[in-house]
């Protein structure tokens, strides 16, 4: 029951983080999503944001396991493998309830200097970064570190763009550039 209560949370924290915000998401509308009571928060996260970097860390292991199923059934070398990451960002970006991504979001509404939110959203790019790092490698890239972190770039940039710019092709874009780092 209690690593229910936990998981309802966490789930209510999330849609609603995304839907509103990190900042206009208060305590009690999380609560009243969850069904749970204010003491449930407290006990497992003791503060808001415990419960976002939670969040954020379930999160991160959500997206890169779900770019690593992809990139693994496509099959073929590493970079055939890099590419179908492009495809599984153009399902993303045309899923009706797309919203630009949770972690672009924590960068840009954590403004403390001491930034939980945004460390958490810098250590999912660094994950990502290695996960495509290690792909590079494999394909014997002259520089797969800056590539590595100009494909991540590139998701990102792809995110904003359909999002805010209602970009509906911004994953091919950035699919074709990837080509480009890859040639």
């Amino acid at each position: 029951m209690t690593s229910d209560r936990r998981s309802r949370l966490v789930r209510a924290a999330q849609a609603l983080f995304l839907e509103q915000g990190f900042r206009a998401t208060g305590i009690d509308a999380i609560l009243a999503a969850a069904g749970v009571a204010k003491m449930t928060l407290y006990n497992h996260f003791g503060s808001k944001d415990a419960l976002i970097h939670e969040v954020l860390t379930q999160h991160d292991a959500e997206v890169r396991r779900r770019f690593v199923e992809v990139m693994n059934a496509a099959g073929g070398g590493p970079r055939e493998r890099i590419l179908a990451a492009f495809d599984r960002l153009g399902d993303e970006i045309a899923d009706p309830e797309f919203k630009g991504g949770l972690f672009i979001r924590a960068a840009y509404e954590d403004t403390e200097p001491s930034a939980v939110w945004r460390e958490a959203a810098a250590e999912h790019k660094r994950r990502m970064m290695a996960m495509f790092e290690l792909l590079l490698r494999e394909m014997e890239h002259p520089s797969p570190s800056a590539t590595a972190r100009c494909i991540v770039t590139l998701i990102d940039g792809a995110r904003v763009a359909a999002y805010a710019a209602k970009d509906a092709n911004a994953a091919d874009n950035a699919r074709r550039m990837v080509e480009l780092l890859l040639a």
